[in-house]
């Protein structure tokens, strides 16, 4: 190993010179240090055994996780010597004094003179393993009191165990790594390489769940979570018609769903919150369609139409009967008639009785005669007497008429009655009948 002095070591002068590696991701953790070398090393491979009270740590912290850059400061200036290399490398202890396994390297960077040079790498590691460099003719060391750095001339190929037999008192190397969690242990830095580091199946951005099934009520909805998310925490969200403004359906965390009246107008999501060491992720699927309103109901279909026929009377002249026209059909008259029909099913009709009397006609109209009219031509018109309402019943109806309305009798004349039930067809819906009341 050949050491080229930069200066008079001077350990309060290097302590006040430090200058550590940019700051990491929230997270990660930063071993050695970077700063202005003191000497210059060529084709040396150096590994940081130990360091002194106050020194940063040179090893893995416990846990492992993966380099995810390395970092040296470069000569510049008149000191430059032709182009600087440098290797990152780093040790694992084999157990014995100063052995250690080269467990892996980067390709030679030339370094920028004068600056900061940091390599992106990935790197798995474990606890206590070291870092260290092969160096070019590149800055390597300086000196802090309790440190130690073992070095051999050379450049051992990784997966080789190496005995190191030069001891470096008071040393301290020029180098710093950047290591970050992989909790999921995919061998990706769960910080900056690694956007799904709760799901070990994949390094992009964690796979969205999906719903499959349809958005009605009384549907059920079954999300698949898909990956492999570690300890996975599911939900259900309701959202507005766009699918924002969520909230999470409370007591529903499986991954089916029952759709209820309470998601009419909303659109429904399925949430996985997976976690491990290295924190949390949560990853939504896409909003379905807005969950309509049930239809209605169908109608009760309505109920077939009435239809009549047969209507007739028993009698067609008779006289008024001494009592009014009784309800029942079994309660007959001493005199008087009775009305017959046929219903389809049980109706209320309304028989209605008109007086036919004589008229003369005036215009399209048939008058009551008078002196001024004695010349027009004669018609017969019909004024109202009455009604009666009765309730039928499906099949054959009588109902006995005594030829009053009410406790009013009919005054001898021709008459007729006309039958009607609502919404009645058939061929004697509306039907009339004639009759004549004679003297008793």
């Amino acid at each position: 190993m050949t050491f080229r002095p930069r200066a008079v070591w001077a350990v309060a002068a290097l302590m006040g010179l430090l200058l550590l590696a940019p700051a990491s991701a929230p997270g990660a953790t930063t071993i050695g240090q970077t700063f202005e070398p003191t000497l210059q090393c060529t084709e040396t491979t150096l590994v940081q055994q130990s360091e002194g009270i106050g020194v940063p740590s040179y090893a893995i912290p416990v846990g492992g996780g993966v380099i995810t850059s390395f970092s040296t400061m470069a000569y510049g200036g008149e000191f430059i010597k032709g182009e600087q290399k440098m290797n990152f490398e780093v040790f694992r202890p084999t157990g014995a004094v100063s052995e250690y396994t080269i467990v892996a390297a980067t390709p030679t960077i030339v370094l920028t003179p004068g600056a900061l040079n940091t390599l992106p790498t990935r790197i798995a590691v474990r606890a206590a393993d070291r870092i260290g460099v092969f160096a070019e003719n590149a800055p390597c060391l300086g000196s802090l009191p309790g440190s130690e750095v073992v070095w051999d001339a050379g450049h051992f190929a990784s997966g080789t165990s190496h005995l190191f037999t030069v001891h470096g008192k008071a040393s301290v190397l020029d180098v710093s790594a950047v290591v970050e969690p992989d909790a999921d242990g995919d061998g990706f830095g769960d910080e900056t390489q690694d956007l799904c580091w709760t799901d070990p199946s994949t390094q992009h951005a964690c796979p969205a769940p999906t719903i499959s099934g349809t958005a009605q009520v009384g549907q059920t909805l079954a999300a698949s979570p898909n990956g492999r998310p570690t300890n996975p925490v599911f939900a259900w969200l309701r959202c507005d018609p766009e699918g924002e403004a969520c909230a999470a359906v409370a007591g529903d965390t499986g991954t089916t769903y029952s759709v209820s009246a309470a998601d009419v107008g909303h659109t429904l999501r399925f949430r996985k919150t997976a976690a491990n060491a290295s924190g949390s992720q949560t990853t939504d699927s896409q909003p379905t369609t807005v969950v309509p309103a049930p239809p209605a109901p169908p109608a009760p279909p309505a109920p077939p139409p009435v239809s009549v026929s047969g209507f007739s009377m028993v009698r067609t002249v008779f006289a008024v009967a001494a009592s009014s026209t009784p309800i029942s059909a079994r309660a007959r008259a001493p005199r008087g008639s009775a009305f017959r029909y046929i219903l389809s099913s049980p109706a209320r009709v309304t028989l209605r009785v008109s007086a036919l009397l004589a008229g003369r006609r005036s215009g399209h109209r048939c008058l009551a005669p008078t002196a001024g009219l004695k010349r027009s031509p004669r018609c017969s018109r019909l004024v109202s007497r009455g009604t009666l309402l009765r309730s039928g019943q499906a099949g054959p109806n009588v109902v006995p008429f005594s030829g009053r309305i009410g406790s009013r009798g009919l005054a001898p004349g021709v008459y007729q009655a006309t039958i009607s039930v609502p919404g009645a067809v058939g061929p004697s819906a509306g039907a009339t009948v004639r009759f004549t009341i004679v003297k008793r």
